[in-house]
């Protein structure tokens, strides 16, 4: 005897494409969001670590040249033989002889941003130095800047694009006051400087020997 069905037939079960479109749509957002929070907080290390480390070797440079009454001809190599910064951050420039090479002199200190460097230089009139973060992220910048202007050495800082070369003395080229020797930080044109001068920016710090 042949049997019909004759109650309801079950729904296919499934996600319309619609459905899964939407399902896309919010899955693409949270690792959007996750990649962003997770810079974020990588940003926010490298600040961080950039402005302890820079307080730590002023320390230590302002230790090397304590009884000094000039830093005049103060530099990388020179702070460096000083054990101003770690070894392992040292940059070294090399030569060629033949097949050869030749290490020569440590010309600048690796930054905590992704290809930035560090440097330090005696000022002018030679009573201090200038620490240079150079070709730091500009979101970095503000904080950094915000930050380094409350050490109660800091004397003059400046804010512009990193160009090249990158400094081997004093100021090198970079120009842009945003805190001058006699006053307050401006952060007026600080936040103008950090942020208009493109993804990268060079900062400059004039800190005075204690």
């Amino acid at each position: 005897m042949k049997h019909t069905q004759t109650g309801p037939q079950a729904k296919q079960q499934g996600f319309t494409l619609v459905e899964l479109g939407i399902s896309m749509v919010l899955i693409a957002s949270m690792i959007l969001a996750g990649f962003y929070t997770i810079k974020r907080i990588r940003t926010d290390a490298a600040i961080n670590a950039a402005i302890a480390s820079a307080n730590v070797s002023m320390n230590q440079a302002n230790a090397a040249y304590a009884g000094m009454e000039k830093t005049t001809g103060a530099k990388v190599d020179i702070l460096a033989a000083m054990n101003v910064w770690p070894k392992e951050r040292f940059i070294i420039t090399e030569t060629k002889s033949g097949t050869a090479v030749i290490k020569t002199e440590v010309t600048s200190i690796k930054g905590h941003f992704s290809n930035s460097k560090e440097m330090m230089f005696s000022d002018n009139p030679g009573t201090g130095f200038v620490y240079h973060f150079y070709n730091i992220p500009s979101e970095a910048c503000l904080p950094l800047v915000k930050n380094l202007a409350l050490h109660p050495n800091t004397m003059e800082i400046r804010v512009n694009t990193a160009t090249t070369p990158a400094p081997t003395s004093l100021w090198g080229t970079l120009v842009g006051t945003v805190k001058s020797q006699d006053g307050a930080l401006n952060m007026a044109t600080a936040a103008q400087q950090c942020t208009t001068k493109g993804t990268m920016v060079h900062v400059g710090v004039q800190f005075d020997k204690s």
